[in-house]
């Protein structure tokens, strides 16, 4: 039995616990931290100048998260629950992206 997606779920979670649960820039949004996808996607781009930097489901697949960044650095991790509710899980500043590497095999990088 691989118990690892198990006890990364669990890790992730914790960790979303210990930081804010709204984004830094967030704290003046009065409107609750779930509504609709479309409603908070709309929030994000237009008061913070964040897009999606990426995406992915839960090792159950019953929620899709996703990372939004801003150019200054500033992120905010959704989640989208199967029945449509979608709700903001952390945030914070700093964030840096870190191209990925590729390899090819047969071809040294």
């Amino acid at each position: 039995m691989n118990i690892l997606p198990s006890f990364m779920t669990a890790c992730f979670s914790l960790s979303l616990l210990s930081v804010s649960f709204i984004p830094s820039q967030a704290q003046s949004i009065t409107s609750p931290k779930c509504g609709t996808r479309s409603e908070l996607v709309e929030i994000l781009k237009d008061r913070f100048n964040q897009k999606q930097a990426g995406l992915g489901l839960s090792y159950e697949g019953r929620e899709a998260f996703e990372i939004y960044t801003s150019e200054d650095g500033d992120w905010t991790v959704m989640m989208t629950k199967p029945n449509g509710q979608t709700c903001i899980m952390a945030g914070g500043h700093s964030w840096k992206n870190y191209p990925r590497k590729v390899s090819i095999p047969g071809i040294a990088t």
